[in-house]
């Protein structure tokens, strides 16, 4: 029987950053769209409330269903979540805090409260399973490694949020641009593109920080991807246990 998690506090411990992963995923596909909208929308009400409807509705309908793909499957378990209502309402959430992130700096610094909130209780939970895995001898399973890809998705769109309210927070006080991130949505998936690429070590200087906060920021979060892809390769490359005990 697979272990489920109940309480809206851990459902959205749990899944809060990827729901808002998956919410500016789907951005990414149809933000040209948006922005022809946006053009003629003078009330804003398109900007303000059907287009983060949209974005919500559409992250829950993905996040159900890959709910219920995890649902039998041992190694995804961390994943899996019993009560459907409630994962509703968050990747409703997770999908419109995908939008609204392109809308106000303080959107984008409540937002990054959020995600900072849910990331440091997943990191600290983590902490605590690669303790166990860094012991000799000691094989990963494949839940194991959904922990890992849990925790390596947690600091992308941590620290994603975080260059975006370092960003705001600059030109709020005048400093100028910490990123030259573009305008509006594109500006969002921009934030998303130089994580990835920061924390997989490519680096391809396109997107770069350009004031000493946003350095600061970046030098940390090359540093944690670092470490974490060495730490996650030195443990697979023992092996994996397909098949564990319990």
């Amino acid at each position: 029987m697979l272990k489920t998690t109940s309480g809206f506090k851990n459902i959205f411990i749990k899944e809060f950053n990827l729901c808002l992963f998956i919410g500016l995923s789907l951005l990414s596909f149809y933000h040209r769209i948006i922005e022809d909208i946006i053009i003629y929308d003078n009330e804003k009400i398109y900007q303000q409330y059907l287009i983060p409807m949209l974005n919500g509705f559409l992250t829950s309908v993905v996040i159900l269903a890959l709910n219920r793909f995890f649902h039998g499957k041992k190694y995804a378990a961390l994943y899996y979540t019993s009560d459907k209502l409630k994962l509703l309402l968050i990747s409703f959430l997770g999908g419109s805090s995908a939008y609204y992130l392109s809308l106000s700096i303080l959107a984008t610094w409540i937002i990054t409260f959020l995600v900072i909130y849910s990331g440091y209780n997943t990191i600290k939970k983590f902490i605590g399973k690669l303790y166990n895995l860094l012991t000799p001898q000691k094989l990963a399973t494949l839940k194991d490694i959904g922990i890992f890809f849990n925790f390596y998705i947690t600091l992308i769109i941590s620290f994603t949020t975080i260059n975006l309210s370092v960003n705001a927070l600059c030109q709020k006080i005048g400093y100028g641009i910490a990123f030259n991130f573009r305008d509006g949505i594109e500006g969002i998936i921009n934030a998303v593109y130089f994580s990835v690429i920061t924390m997989t070590t490519i680096g391809y200087g396109d997107i770069i920080p350009l004031t000493p906060p946003s350095r600061i920021i970046v030098c940390l979060e090359s540093m944690t991807s670092y470490l974490t892809l060495a730490v996650m390769i030195g443990i697979i490359t023992r092996g994996i246990n397909a098949h564990p005990k319990n």
